[in-house]
């Protein structure tokens, strides 16, 4: 059941209802609050709304889940890069450049970083 009010989020951040999204996620985790996917859900959906430190503690739970790096600390590289934080994007960004064959539109932001670019590619992805 959580997992449905997990998907149901997706689709809500899929376009743009961050409220509604914050909801099911918010479910989800009360439903089981041990799945790392429903704190990276309920992340987004805070980005979304601009709440960048409750964004940044779920993704810090759901890489302390997950203990994956890919989904996690990319999220946290463009919340610091919102943020204004540069310093700390480029940390989590630099941990993703050293992931072999990383989804093409990850990969083109997080090179960009790397390389000093930090005007294209601001699309959340």
């Amino acid at each position: 059941m959580a997992f449905n009010y997990q998907e149901r989020a997706y689709s809500h951040i899929k376009l743009k209802n961050a409220e509604a999204a914050l909801a099911d996620t918010n479910q989800a985790i009360a439903l089981d609050p041990n799945k790392a996917i429903f704190y990276a859900g309920r992340g987004n959906a805070f980005a979304l709304m601009e709440k960048y430190p409750e964004a940044i503690k779920d993704f810090e739970k759901c890489l302390e889940l997950q203990g994956k790096p890919l989904d996690s600390q990319f999220n946290l590289g463009q919340v610091y890069e919102l943020t204004g934080n540069q310093e700390k994007a480029l940390f989590y960004y630099s941990i993703i450049a050293k992931i072999p064959n990383l989804p093409e539109p990850v990969n083109v932001k997080v090179q960009a970083r790397m390389m000093g670019d930090w005007e294209n590619y601001k699309e959340w992805i």
